[in-house]
């Protein structure tokens, strides 16, 4: 069972993508999602709390977090331990964290 999308996958770029890859890839969704661009086509955007899209509002979290480096560091930090947790459950070993 796959876990939901990692910020990377909702910008539809590899985990090692540089910083310019990251924001053409935004770009190109928030050009896609904008919630601007939705009314004037005439789609419906469901909207979230914030009043945006939803979908565009995922692209722009993740966004913010994969282009500041040190908030990608933690993120790939975070990544890299709900990877190993999960290794460590599909073996039957008990997970232990420490603080």
């Amino acid at each position: 069972m796959a876990g939901p999308p990692t910020h990377y996958d909702v910008l539809g770029v590899p985990r090692g993508a540089n910083a310019a890859a990251i924001r053409a890839a935004f770009r190109r969704l928030a050009r896609e999602l904008h919630p601007d661009k939705q009314r004037a086509s005439g789609a419906v955007a469901v909207p979230d709390a914030t009043g945006g899209s939803d979908a565009f509002s995922r692209v722009k979290e993740a966004y913010d977090v994969l282009r500041d480096p040190a908030a990608r560091r933690r993120y790939d930090a975070a990544l890299d331990r709900q990877a190993a947790e999960g290794a460590l459950r599909y073996l039957g070993a008990p997970v232990v964290r420490v603080a």
